[in-house]
């Protein structure tokens, strides 16, 4: 499956590009439907950094929304603190921050795990936001369902404890 855009012709459902952007109103992705490109914080964003995100390899605000958009119920939230995980709320903060790393801090290239995931529509946006090596990011995505979302980020966004 295509992990950056769900594909209406087969059934599911479509994730615009505009979901990212405007849901989260903060101009920091260049996107379209196929794609989710970070780019740098202007000069304001980066100043406001605290000198605990400027150490920290990475620092991310993890939200699970149901349905399509941001504007359901919020289901699952966590912060992600990655070298050192100290302060995370992530339930599996060592594992998530390792395979970030491997990852570059792309959520979009996270491995995908194989996972016997119901064929049930209930779709849930993840959103993803924060730091990188001093580098804003910003992930969002709508999945079928919440396994899904488990697998398709090798545990990342499955934030049941």
């Amino acid at each position: 499956m295509n992990r950056t855009s769900l594909n209406p012709s087969r059934g599911r459902l479509a994730a615009p590009a505009l979901l990212a952007a405007a849901a989260l109103g903060t101009g920091l992705l260049a996107a379209t439907p196929a794609t989710a490109t970070p780019v740098a914080p202007t000069a304001p964003a980066a100043a406001s950094q605290d000198t605990a995100e400027a150490r920290s390899v990475g620092r991310f605000q993890i939200t699970v929304h149901e349905g399509v958009g941001t504007g359901g119920k919020v289901i699952a939230s966590a912060r992600l603190n990655c070298s050192p995980t100290a302060g995370s709320t992530h339930p599996r903060a060592a594992d998530a921050c390792r395979l970030l790393e491997r990852a570059g801090g792309q959520f979009s290239m996270l491995p995908a795990q194989q996972l016997a995931c119901p064929m049930v529509d209930k779709p849930v946006t993840v959103v993803a936001k924060g730091f990188w090596k001093s580098t804003a990011r910003i992930f969002a995505h709508i999945y079928r369902n919440s396994c899904e979302a488990s697998a398709q980020s090798s545990g990342v966004f499955n934030l049941s404890r």
